[in-house]
């Protein structure tokens, strides 16, 4: 079963190495998402995630802030 959480993108992390659609990551810092878990994930370095505006990609999980 999958679980959500809304995150905020905090920052792209331009030390590391880049993903596709960078300059999109970077267009939608400070902005809302949603985060994909399955409902036994562990701690995670990366996970998936969908902008409001409908951009996905995969970011490390210390570029998130959790909202509660």
């Amino acid at each position: 079963m999958f679980i959500t959480k809304r995150f905020v993108f905090k920052k792209y992390d331009t030390s590391r190495p880049a993903w596709k659609n960078h300059t999109k990551l970077l267009a939608h810092e400070g902005m809302e998402c949603t985060g994909y878990f399955l409902e036994d994930d562990e701690v995670l370095d990366m996970v998936e995630v969908k902008f409001d505006d409908g951009f996905k990609a995969t970011v490390y999980m210390d570029e998130l802030k959790e909202i509660k």
